[in-house]
């Protein structure tokens, strides 16, 4: 094969001619083939790492675009936030639906945004850009977490789907404070679509995915990976992404491809896999190119390249490729640079202060931020004030413990201290430092963080300052509180509800004993279990204030309360405890139901006066006009027998005649009984004037008169015998013969006799009961018995009926106190009432008196 190729021969014969230059020649050849072979794998090597390099920068390009993306509007959202109409619609309460919503679209549109929406403290939408997925205002967004950290005075950058539109996007949260609030007074919040960031990653060649620190893809350029994740994922992370809803409700498949490693087959190839991080915590973007390894040389194509380049080409092969490697390196030198400048930048614009110095303590580099935070006007101001940083410590035995920590661990996160700045006022810091090595010469350095953490200190030590009063007046507070859990089990109960309610702490620490009352209202009724004012709390998620019921022991121990109960509220928007505050009202109520039957009382007597004031009136009104008419109707009576006798013999002369259009034979029939019937209307009106002018009548309740019990009854009858007509048709009086003295008052126990009689008719249903009224001397007491068929008196009530204000009839117009004075009464007068009664067969009431002493029952007494 070597003799076809006219260069081998020409230097066969080369060699031939010079045994003196055949070692040489040996030796450049080999040397050749070396050359060649390790340019070429070097070459080889060059273009892979060059492919690897290119591979990463252009993943940090995508990750720095993103950046550049959440910057850009990061810094519009904190601008948007300091607005003064966004700030006003939280001072006033409620937001102006014009201005609010006019101000966050013209932001959503300037900024090429996908949604603005402000939050209340409590996580409810407050005001919305216009939204076409669907409407934000009132929505509650209090599970989030990136509303959690924004009210924690911390700014969050939340890749999510959208909760109510299942729309991706970056959340961008930021707080609000108003000019007079250290606390934020909500949240206002950027979504970024995710279509921009979908745009870069399909411009690029590679396949890229934007990864979440779970693994879950929120974004990619490569179909079916969307909402997958790179590796299987546990059960305790799927249960914490389905419940913030970060990617939704559905369940997270993985991909049929590992991506966790640096390496992956798909698609019958090799893929290189590049993990850059993003400004997001945790948050990556995962490239994966194809090793395009070349492919095997054959055997000719070997012996070819490794001669004939050797030969004619290997140093200008070698050469180009060197100078190809140079150029390549330069390229990415230039990125480099400019990756350096881009970071550069964040190191001057971190909020966080940024530096580096010695073991010994004097800084070498510092940030703008670090210098800010310390008081100093600038770096450089503070790099030359600060010989030894134990100057800058408050306590400067922290210094040497966090050396020692540093020393130990290399490096560590989270190390809180206090440091003095220019003017000497403390601030507390939190540091995370590591220790770094330069150049040979430089030796050992700490390159380190420092974050002002004054307010949040502040804020945690006023949030344990308020956790021990609030604890202190649970403890020691005269109402009973206790929290109970969603199974409403008790968590928590202070002293005072241990002696109101009869809880117990349950021994070991483990909770309280459950509540043995029952609820019921104050009319005695129970109260439905859905209907407690616990589960009307949980039901309305809302408080419930002062709520009236009656707690009922089952050992009969009863106490009027008043209840407030609060619910507190979940991560997820749901109730997950109650706050419950009993007070005993007990004699409060109570005072309240007797100033009320006081109050009453005070009523009703008054109205008794008024109508005894108001019939005595209107008596006396009705008592003139029907003089008149009695002492007409009685001359009409005596005129007309005069004139009848003139009449009658002009009508046996003429005949038949009117007068006033009635003849004159139908006239004087007729005339007499008219006449007779006004005398008998107007004597019966008298009697009953006169009877209400007696009842009417002041009495002082004195028993200074003998009075006939017989007559009282007659006068009664004659006062309600319109109401006993419209009764019933079966009115009976059997009242014994001659007369019934007792000592006594007549209009008292006209009085008495009057209620008695009324209730009896107000007990008939219909007219066809009867109602008899009957007297009887009994040795030496008279007895007046009421006996009613109505529906009689329950058992319940029949020990009551005597008891002021005590009536059923109260819709009806009963005031409950007639029973109760004709009581009184009686008693008074040496008496006595009993009450008879079955429900279904009447009630008979006896009223017993006794005799006036020394008058004979049988002689002509008048009780007037």
């Amino acid at each position: 094969m070597f003799d076809q190729v006219p260069i081998f021969n020409g230097l066969r014969a080369a060699l031939r001619e010079s045994a003196r230059l055949r070692g040489t020649a040996v030796f450049l050849v080999a040397l050749m083939v070396v050359l060649t072979v390790t340019g070429y794998e070097a070459a080889h090597m060059m273009r892979m790492e060059n492919r690897r390099a290119a591979h990463e920068l252009s993943a940090k390009l995508v990750a720095e675009q993103i950046r550049v993306i959440l910057h850009e509007r990061l810094d519009m959202a904190k601008r948007l936030a300091r607005n003064p109409t966004i700030i006003q619609i939280y001072d006033q309460g409620s937001p102006n639906a014009l201005d609010s919503r006019t101000l966050l679209n013209t932001v959503n549109e300037m900024a090429a945004t996908s949604l603005i929406y402000t939050l209340s403290d409590t996580g409810r939408t407050f005001a919305s850009a216009d939204s076409l997925e669907a409407p934000l205002v009132g929505k509650n967004y209090g599970f989030r977490p990136y509303f959690k950290q924004a009210m924690n005075n911390e700014i969050s950058i939340y890749p999510a789907m959208g909760a109510f539109t299942s729309k991706r996007g970056v959340h961008l949260a930021v707080p609000i404070y108003g000019d007079k609030h250290d606390t934020p007074l909500g949240v206002l919040v950027m979504k970024i679509g995710m279509e921009e960031i979908d745009e870069i990653l399909a411009s690029q060649p590679n396949k890229m995915a934007m990864a979440s620190p779970e693994g879950v893809m929120l974004s990619t350029n490569q179909d079916g990976w969307l909402l997958h994740s790179l590796a299987p994922l546990t059960l305790g992370v799927r249960q914490r992404l389905r419940k913030s809803r970060q990617f939704g409700p559905d369940n997270i498949p993985p991909l049929q491809y590992d991506l966790s490693g640096q390496r992956v087959r798909m698609d019958k190839e090799w893929y290189n896999i590049i993990r850059v991080p993003l400004s997001i915590p945790g948050w990556n973007i995962i490239s994966c190119q194809a090793n395009l390894t070349p492919a095997p040389l054959t055997l000719f194509q070997t012996f070819l390249i490794t001669g004939g380049t050797s030969i004619t080409g290997g140093m200008a092969t070698l050469i180009f490729f060197l100078a190809v490697n140079i150029q390549n390196r330069k390229h990415t030198e230039r990125k480099l640079r400019r990756t350096e400048e881009k970071y550069r930048s964040i190191f001057e614009n971190a909020v966080m202060g940024v530096y580096q110095s010695t073991i010994q303590g004097r800084f070498l580099e510092a940030s703008p931020s670090m210098a800010t935070i310390l008081g100093y006007d600038s770096p450089a101001d503070l790099i030359e004030s600060v010989q030894d940083m134990r100057d800058i410590y408050y306590d400067a035995n922290d210094r040497d413990v966090w050396l020692r920590l540093l020393t130990e661990h290399t490096q560590f996160t989270g190390f809180e201290t206090r440091y003095l700045t220019k003017n000497g006022d403390p601030i507390w810091v939190s540091l995370s430092s590591r220790l770094a090595r330069g150049e040979e010469h430089e030796g050992e350095f700490i390159e380190g963080f420092c974050l002002d953490v004054s307010e949040k200190k502040e804020a945690i030590e006023a949030l344990r300052r308020e956790r021990d009063i609030l604890s202190r007046i649970m403890t020691t507070s005269p109402a009973s509180i206790v929290l109970s859990d969603a199974r409403d089990n008790v968590t928590y109960a202070n002293a005072r509800a241990e002696q109101l309610l009869g809880i117990r702490p349950l021994p070991y620490g483990g909770g309280f004993t459950r509540p043995e009352f029952s609820i019921f209202t104050l009319d005695g009724a129970p109260i439905p279990e859905d209907e407690t004012p616990a589960n009307r709390a949980r039901r309305e998620m809302a408080m419930v204030r002062k709520d009236r019921c009656v707690l009922r022991w089952p050992e009969g121990r009863e106490i009027i309360v008043s209840v407030s109960i609060a619910p507190m509220f979940g991560p997820g928007g749901d109730v997950v405890e109650l706050v419950s505050l009993y007070e005993d009202i007990t004699p409060i109520v109570r005072a309240e139901r007797e100033a009320a039957e006081q109050q009453q009382q005070l009523f009703e007597a008054d109205r008794m006066i008024a109508m005894g004031v108001l019939t005595s009136g209107i008596a006396h009104e009705i008592n003139n006009p029907n003089t008149y008419i009695l002492s007409s109707a009685q001359t009409l009576a005596d005129a007309w027998e005069q004139a009848r006798v003139i009449l009658d013999e002009f009508y046996e002369e003429n005949g038949d005649y009117e007068l006033g259009g009635i003849p004159y034979s139908i006239l004087r029939e007729t005339l007499p009984s008219l006449n007779t019937r006004i005398l008998d209307g107007s004597r019966r009106i008298g009697r009953i004037i006169k009877e209400l002018l007696v009842f009417s009548r002041r009495d002082m309740g004195e028993a200074t008169e003998a009075v006939d019990l017989n007559r009282v009854i007659s006068t009664s009858e004659i006062l309600l015998s319109s109401m006993i007509r419209k009764s019933t048709d079966h009115f009976n009086m059997n009242l014994c013969p001659g007369e019934l003295v007792v000592q006594g008052s007549f209009q008292r126990l006209e009085q008495v006799l009057i209620n008695v009689i009324q209730n009896a008719c107000q007990a008939l249903p219909d007219a066809g009961r009867a109602i008899t009224v009957s007297s009887e001397k009994r040795g030496e007491l008279a007895l007046v018995m009421v006996h009613d068929e109505g529906q009689g008196i329950s058992q319940k009530n029949l020990g009551r009926v005597m008891d002021p204000f005590f009536t059923t009839k109260r819709d009806c117009g009963g005031t409950g106190l007639g029973l109760a004075v004709s009581s009184t009464i009686v008693h008074d007068l040496d008496g006595s009432i009993h009450f008879d009664s079955h429900e279904g067969r009447g009630t008979t009431v006896t009223l017993t008196f006794p005799l006036k002493r020394g008058i004979d029952s049988s002689g002509d007494f008048d009780a007037e």
